[in-house]
């Protein structure tokens, strides 16, 4: 395999399996997805639990894990929810075979935010399963007529 058509990344053999460095073909998409080269990709609770093997992700195997991140847009698969995407700044959430922890990673396209230039790659990375969890945690708190939620930052 030529490098110029391979990617670094983390590959999980199965769900048990350890993580590992490893170089695998850059993959390619299908209509309504997108090839991202990735900026930043978090480490979340949930990432965690995936690489211990502790995660009910579908995620299919071999993967690359990861399912947040930011970066840049390089190929479309065709369709209109990735028309004018390629060369965009993105942010997104993805639980595609071909996750964040690689060098390039598969999205569906109506699961990205283009982002404004003001905009910092590193934070914007962050922006779906922290504030989905809250959305989530809010739901649950409504629901249950809660008068008053304590949040602590920062201990995810």
């Amino acid at each position: 395999m030529s490098n110029a058509n391979t990617m670094s990344c983390i590959w999980k053999e199965s769900k048990d399996a350890k993580p590992y460095l490893n170089r695998v073909p850059i993959p390619t998409v299908e209509e309504g997805q997108l090839l991202i080269r990735m900026d930043y990709a978090p480490i979340n609770p949930s990432d965690i639990k995936f690489l211990l093997g502790q995660s009910s992700s579908n995620k299919q195997f071999p993967c690359v894990p990861g399912f947040e991140g930011s970066g840049t847009v390089v190929l479309t698969g065709g369709g209109i929810a990735s028309w004018g995407m390629s060369g965009k700044r993105v942010a997104f959430y993805t639980n595609h075979q071909y996750g964040t922890y690689g060098e390039y990673c598969i999205a569906d396209a109506n699961m990205c935010i283009e982002l404004d230039n003001d905009i910092k790659s590193n934070e914007a990375a962050c922006s779906f399963v922290n504030p989905l969890s809250v959305i989530g945690m809010l739901d649950i708190c409504k629901k249950n007529n809660v008068k008053a939620v304590i949040n602590n930052p920062g201990a995810s």
